[in-house]
């Protein structure tokens, strides 16, 4: 491993602000008319409500002084009515004869005392009527003031919400909505400037990485190379292709089209100034390049191994990685698939080192594989009753020599002594 995951993670980091930068932009663009027709919308609403002052309660003491100033004929003749009926003798009479009552009859105590209290309720009641007549007034200007106030409330409540406080609140949201729009955030000025420096940090952070992992590409082929040959396929020529293809909307980037790297690990070359195409891994397209036969041209692994000879350059890249990584669990598939007897103590030896480090978990049916495993699981399926279920059992001592020679062809001695070789040789 070279030692570049901080630097891809921080390529990765950018390529994702910049898609979300240019998602935002082809946002605000496609619905630049509709987004200009719902601020116009959310400036007159907040304006509307804002301009008219909106106090929470203020309709109901509107409706009262409503009432008010609309009765106030009325109020002022029955104001009138009543302190003449207070101001007439027929309730102080009543009171004198009560107290005449009482001045015979100690047994009326309570009449005189019910009177007395009548007596100075009426005065109360008359003071307060004469300061209530002096209050009411007619004032047609005001009650209009009123009306017009309350007709322009109950047009904010149609539209805004059923009460002072429900407009009130749609003002407030209506204000923040516009802030959002309006700020310098979803500008289309912002965005793009933004746009701008994402792509020149993009361009030099992944234009680093791609030179980094030129400059340390030899040293894995290098050690891929080494491993193979320890699974006998020593004559392999390896090397890494990178590839950088245009891209008009990509960072600008001075590497070369194409350029390959042997084991000499040299640094990476410089090419034409170009916007690349990119991904959040970066601008490079990266192949491995081999030849496993001597005066072959090295071409793309694909095209050029056999299925024994891609599970070792598999193995032996898991290898390398594996070492340069922590400690974890490597699950492998028949890494051994097309792999010849004679190879098969080879892949078990690498395996072996593997697992040194790592924990290992291989699915193999050739046996000099299996003998070099620290444990051996044997997966059996069965059917009953019409199902059919796995089981998976650990096999120890004869019981693995038994399934070692299975697998070598048949359980009979040739195998057996086979098998017990086999372990022999993994145990040295």
């Amino acid at each position: 491993e070279a030692g570049l995951n901080a630097d891809r993670e921080g390529v990765a980091q950018l390529v994702r602000a910049l898609r979300e930068t240019r998602r935002e932009i082809r946002t605000l663009a496609t619905d630049a008319r509709e987004r200009e027709r719902l601020v116009d919308q959310l400036r007159f609403e907040t304006e509307e409500i804002a301009s008219a002052a909106l106090e929470a309660a203020e309709d109901q003491a509107l409706h009262v002084e409503q009432a008010r100033l609309g009765g106030a004929r009325r109020l002022l003749q029955e104001a009138a009515r009543a302190l003449e009926a207070l101001d007439g003798n027929s309730w102080s009479e009543a009171v004198s004869a009560v107290r005449e009552i009482g001045t015979r009859d100690p047994s009326a105590a309570n009449l005189v005392a019910l009177a007395e209290t009548i007596e100075a309720s009426v005065d109360d009641l008359s003071r307060d009527l004469r300061r209530y007549r002096e209050v009411i007034e007619e004032d047609p200007e005001r009650l209009a003031a009123v009306q017009e106030r309350l007709d322009r409330i109950a047009r904010l409540c149609r539209k805004y919400g059923e009460t002072l406080p429900d407009v009130i609140a749609y003002g407030v949201a209506s204000a923040e909505r516009l802030a959002v729009l309006t700020s310098a955030e979803f500008s289309m000025e912002a965005l793009v400037a933004k746009e701008a420096a994402l792509l020149a940090q993009l361009a030099n952070s992944a234009s680093e990485l791609s030179r980094s992992r030129r400059a340390r590409a030899g040293d894995l082929v290098l050690a891929i190379a080494t491993e193979l040959e320890h699974l006998a396929m020593g004559d392999a020529t390896l090397s890494v292709g990178f590839a950088c293809e245009d891209d008009t909307e990509g960072p600008f980037a001075s590497v070369p089209d194409y350029e390959i790297v042997l084991t000499t690990s040299p640094l990476a070359g410089e090419g034409e100034l170009l916007p690349r195409a990119f991904t959040e891994t970066g601008i490079d397209r990266v192949e491995f390049l081999a030849s496993f036969n001597p005066g072959e041209t090295p071409r793309p692994l694909a095209a050029v191994a056999s299925g024994g000879e891609t599970s070792r350059f598999l193995l032996a890249l898991t290898t390398v990685l594996g070492n340069a990584s922590e400690a974890r669990l490597e699950v492998l598939d028949e890494v051994d698939e097309g792999v010849g007897g004679r190879a098969g103590a080879l892949v078990g030896e690498a395996l072996l080192r593997l697992a040194s480090r790592h924990q290992v978990l291989c699915v193999t049916h050739l046996p000099q594989v299996a003998a070099f495993g620290e444990r051996h699981f044997v997966v059996s399926k069965s059917t009953d009753a019409g199902r059919t279920a796995s089981a998976v059992a650990v096999v120890n001592g004869a019981r693995r020599v038994e399934e070692l020679a299975a697998m070598l062809g048949g359980l009979n001695a040739p195998n057996v002594a086979a098998a017990e070789e086999l372990l022999r040789g993994a145990a040295r």
